[in-house]
């Protein structure tokens, strides 16, 4: 995981906007439309069939938490109960 955004990043897509939150950040951006091919969104919204070379592919989580800003899941409760049943 990602602790900052890079300059130059891209998200991989599906076919015809399937993941909502990529969908709605990509509204507010320069393109304002939906896509209908697999592909890769770079920072400012352009969608490509490749990947660009220069740029650093996000993962659905780190474009969650780093592009939209959303608390990251804290799963450190799950640590206290494998500690508790002697779960390694």
């Amino acid at each position: 995981m990602r602790k900052k955004l890079p300059s130059k990043w891209c998200v991989k897509v599906g076919e015809f906007h399937k993941s909502d939150e990529i969908y709605k950040w990509r509204l507010t951006s320069k393109y304002r439309c939906a896509w209908a091919n697999s592909g890769y969104l770079n920072e400012t919204g352009y969608h490509s069939f490749q990947k660009p070379v220069d740029r650093i592919e996000l993962t659905l989580q780190e474009f969650r938490i780093l592009v939209l800003k959303e608390e990251p899941e804290d799963f450190s409760y799950l640590i206290k109960l494998f500690k508790k049943l002697g779960i390694k």
